[in-house]
């Protein structure tokens, strides 16, 4: 897994897969947008996250846990969709 922030931008890709991509879907977050990139098998290839700056929603993203566990590395601050997800990404790092 790669993460690539942009500051400028205000933009995080993470990119799980070196497969080519073929269809991107937008997923509207609470506080942020996503792009997921899919391959011709329909498995994620990447993320670009949008407006990072005041902190990443990782609701609805598909691979959360392992995204968020990377971010978390990273330094970024998570807004998760309950108290519950939120434990779950810490205790994740913790692994």
């Amino acid at each position: 897994m790669k993460i690539r922030h942009d500051p400028k931008a205000d933009a995080v890709y993470i990119q799980l897969s070196d497969k080519n991509v073929v269809k991107t879907k937008t997923v509207r977050g609470n506080m942020s947008d996503a792009a997921v990139d899919y391959d011709i098998d329909g498995d994620v290839v990447g993320i670009e996250l949008l407006g990072v700056r005041t902190g990443i929603d990782i609701k609805g993203l598909p691979n959360a846990e392992e995204v968020s566990k990377a971010l978390l590395k990273k330094g970024f601050f998570l807004i998760a969709s309950s108290d519950s997800d939120r434990e779950r990404a810490k205790d994740s790092l913790r692994k």
